[in-house]
């Protein structure tokens, strides 16, 4: 038997604007852009934020490369869309789309699309624009990797495998609010009484996965490490809630992440010494959640006698993956297969030469 212990990291409030904040875009940890009612910048890891736009459009979603950004958002005009090639000192608007209110943006390739409250869902760039689809569903969220794009919203989904050109329509009884990708294939939607959906065939079909939580879930950032979902006061990041509070989270990158009033960065405590890239070691499996089959790599200081088990939740062994003598110059990989297991947060341990290591593992069905 083992003994499971979980380190629950924090998020630290960074600043707090007298408006509303709804969503996020970040270069990398240091330079990135807050946004809502207005806009506002920090170029030094969040210790300081200038604020940059007035207080007139909203804007409810950024995407962008380098110091070029764009915002969907809406004004009296209607739904729009907003360009910044100075990392939001100045904004032109090159679309507007009378009586919506665009709440999602996501690019591919070289063009944008836009969700709409109305159903709608526009395609394009600079001043030529498309309307791709107009379903019956208020859209709320967007995102795409690849070929694949898929929108959400009130009681329904539309996937597209071909970069926009033609949808497919999926009726679902949730309200989602957030989508992510990590790759073509592999992503989350995020939505009411704290539902978690996973697909790993580009969207053609979901599961539900636990999320331990039955607050809304608002956002949703996934990339090949990490998955990190905000709510109704809670942060839910690879099974473990690491933020309880008052905060109504809307976005994040999996660093920061804003809502009303407040933007949040998260950071380890510092009994907690940072964890380097691991020359040696147990890897994260991938894909991890997984349906079926994952794979686990390690690599070892030296050569040895090593066991690789699974564990669940209880300390029991479930399944024991790998056990023999190895050889350190090697990247070992070892597939396994979890039929059989149902559903839950497992702990894969790798015992060696002065090395014992634990990775969590998430089974969905």
């Amino acid at each position: 038997m083992i003994l499971l212990a979980l380190i629950f990291q924090l998020w630290t409030q960074v600043f707090n604007p007298p408006f509303g904040l709804l969503c996020g875009y970040f270069q990398d940890s240091i330079r990135g852009i807050c946004d809502g009612n207005a806009t506002v910048r920090t170029t030094n890891g969040g210790l300081t934020w200038d604020q940059l736009r007035p207080q007139i459009e909203v804007h409810s979603g950024l995407v962008g490369i380098g110091d070029t950004v764009y915002a969907s958002g809406a004004s009296f005009s209607g739904g729009l869309v907003q360009q910044s090639v100075d990392f939001g000192e100045t904004w032109e608007t090159i679309l507007i789309i009378s009586g919506d209110n665009f709440q999602s943006i996501t690019m591919v390739d070289d063009s944008l699309l836009v969700a709409g409250s109305f159903g709608s869902i526009w395609k394009g760039k600079g001043m030529y624009w498309r309307q791709a689809i107009q379903t019956t569903y208020i859209l709320r969220g967007i995102a795409s990797s690849d070929e694949t794009v898929v929108a959400v919203g009130d009681n329904g989904r539309v996937v597209s495998h071909d970069r926009g050109l033609t949808w497919t329509d999926q009726y679902t009884a949730i309200t989602l609010y957030g989508v992510s990708f990590r790759n073509a294939e592999e992503g989350f939607a995020v939505g009411s009484l704290g539902r978690i959906l996973w697909t790993e065939n580009g969207g053609q079909d979901w599961m539900l996965i636990p999320s331990s939580t039955t607050r809304t879930l608002f956002g949703v950032y996934s990339d090949n490490e990490h998955t990190t979902i905000v709510g109704a006061g809670v942060v839910w990041r690879d099974g473990v809630i690491e933020y309880d509070g008052p905060q109504s989270l809307w976005w994040t990158d999996g660093l920061y992440a804003c809502d009303g009033r407040v933007i949040f960065k998260r950071t380890i405590p510092i009994s907690v010494p940072i964890e380097k890239p691991l020359a040696f070691g147990l890897f994260q499996n991938y894909p991890n959640p997984f349906n079926g089959q994952t794979t686990f790599s390690f690599r070892l200081a030296r050569p040895g006698e090593v066991t690789l088990r699974v564990y669940n939740i209880i300390g029991q062994e479930v399944a024991q993956v790998a056990s023999g003598r190895f050889w350190q110059e090697d990247l070992h990989k070892i597939s396994w297969n979890a039929e059989g297991l149902p559903s839950g947060v497992y702990v894969a341990q790798l015992v060696a030469p002065n090395l014992v290591q634990t990775r969590k593992v998430m089974v969905v069905k």
